[in-house]
């Protein structure tokens, strides 16, 4: 390399740290509290808040395609609704396990934890395709869709959905009560 290059690689370059700040952001921090904001790299707190949302959304499409199956006639290929919720039962266990990512983020997470009212409409509209699946399919051994004798995924259905619905809602619970976290 000679000079010319050293020199316009020395003007031409950005080589120094520059300091990540937050300035729309305000987070209130007590004197006991540690600073946990300052201690996350930006792409961090994005990250927390972008897996807090995209948690909040997939468990709002898991429960309404749950709520919509009573309005959704079974069609040519059967019970394809059902099959689609029972495949989005592990999606929907992942996504209510990221809700907690967010709790470092002090200042943000009292306005995420709005984000849980909707599922104060949502699960009551779930309940009932959950019990007319427990009668019909799994306790009375019928398919979904017509007079015929359930398959093995349709009795299990019912159960699955009852245990997916369960752990959802503890998942919301222990984000809604958790207490921020005090650093001493």
């Amino acid at each position: 390399m000679n000079y010319r290059e050293n020199e316009a690689r020395k003007y031409f370059t950005i080589d120094f740290d520059l300091p990540v700040t937050y300035p729309l952001i305000t987070f209130p921090r007590p004197a006991f509290q540690a600073a946990a904001l300052t201690d996350m790299r930006f792409s961090e707190v994005l990250l927390r808040l972008g897996c807090n949302l995209v948690g909040w959304l997939i468990i709002y499409s898991y429960f309404i395609w749950l709520g919509v199956i009573p309005q959704v006639s079974c069609g040519p290929e059967g019970a394809e609704l059902y099959r689609l919720v029972l495949a989005s039962c592990p999606v929907a266990i992942l996504a209510a396990m990221l809700l907690g990512l967010a709790h470092p983020l002090t200042g943000v997470i009292d306005y995420l934890k709005w984000l849980a009212l909707p599922l104060v409409i949502l699960i009551p509209l779930s309940i009932d395709p959950i019990a007319k699946a427990m009668e019909t399919a799994t306790l009375g051994a019928l398919d979904f869709c017509g007079p015929l004798p359930a398959s093995d995924w349709q009795r299990a259905w019912a159960p699955v959905q009852i245990a997916t619905v369960t752990i959802i809602v503890i998942a919301v619970a222990r984000f809604l009560i958790r207490r921020r976290q005090v650093v001493a």
